[in-house]
């Protein structure tokens, strides 16, 4: 089987496998970021088969017994690995993003929040997918990095969950068309930090600059290799660009209300003379009973 090289911002991971399954899965959940040769090797992540199971060399080595797809999860996350340390330049978040317009709006949280599901709706809305996972910002140019992979969002079982039974969750790989990614840096628009909860009714509030700030550094995966620095960007960044709060419990509907917030910050943008640096929106006023029915 070919060797299979994975893109991020001009450098590349070389996948090496001698499994179908394995070769297969990651052609199709990173089909955007395939590029056909190499450029600048940054890394290699080898999967073969052994007696009885698989083993996995990359950032870490495991062997695991049984069948391929049990080591999927543990690939994914060895991919991550590498592209990160291969950029400590960035800074990293667990994050999803959208653009649209040559404006990217982030959805940052932990495992949990329905980052993956709310950009996918999102993107099948008419926005173009980013990242549904993680994604790095250039602190020296405040623009949106693309990590560009199928999202793979954990299915709701129709009650609340926690602990242990959350990662015990089905997930559903969310199929898109090639159109429907966007792989170009993009300028940040705007952050949501979402929370799930059961029942809830949409509600989008701005956060404080100070408070915006915190969060992004609550969901920063590096923000050791930056310290002082990371802190001084992402009070920056909270300082011009907006940030809200985003509590729901159906994403449809949260996804509806996103939109008209997203609107906004496109207007916003396009009114911007040289059209450089990040978007900046207010919230526009909640719909009355009668136009959200």
């Amino acid at each position: 089987m070919p060797d299979l090289y994975l893109d991020f911002d001009g450098r590349q991971l070389r996948v090496r496998t001698d499994v179908p399954e394995v070769h297969d899965h990651i052609a199709r959940v990173h089909a955007p970021m395939l590029v056909p040769e190499v450029t600048r090797l940054v890394g290699d992540l080898l999967v073969d088969a052994v007696p009885g199971g698989h083993r996995m060399r990359g950032a870490s080595e495991l062997t695991l017994q049984g069948r391929a797809d049990d080591l999927f999860i543990h690939i994914k996350a060895d991919i991550i690995y590498q592209m990160i340390t291969s950029r400590p330049d960035l800074l990293w978040l667990h994050a999803g993003a959208v653009e649209k317009d040559g404006v990217a709006v982030v959805v940052s949280g932990p495992p949990g929040r329905g980052k993956s599901t709310l950009v996918t709706l999102l993107a099948r809305a008419g926005w173009r997918l980013m990242s549904d996972d993680v994604l790095a910002l250039d602190m020296c140019a405040d623009v949106v990095v693309p990590f560009p992979q199928l999202p793979n969002p954990r299915v709701f079982p129709g009650r609340e969950v926690t602990g242990d039974d959350f990662y015990a969750l089905q997930r559903e790989l969310a199929v898109m068309p090639a159109e429907a990614f966007h792989r170009e840096r993009t300028r940040l628009g705007a952050v949501i930090f979402p929370c799930f909860q059961p029942g809830a009714e949409p509600d989008l509030v701005r956060r404080r600059p100070g408070e915006g700030a915190l969060d992004m550094l609550r969901n920063c995966v590096n923000v050791a290799d930056h310290k002082a620095a990371a802190v001084a960007r992402a009070a920056g960044l909270a300082r011009v660009v907006p940030m809200y709060s985003l509590t729901y419990g159906v994403a449809a509907s949260a996804v509806d209300q996103i939109q008209r917030l997203l609107d906004s910050v496109l207007v916003h943008a396009a009114s911007m003379c040289d059209g450089v640096g990040p978007a900046v929106a207010s919230l526009p006023p909640k719909p009355t009973p009668s136009e959200s029915t």
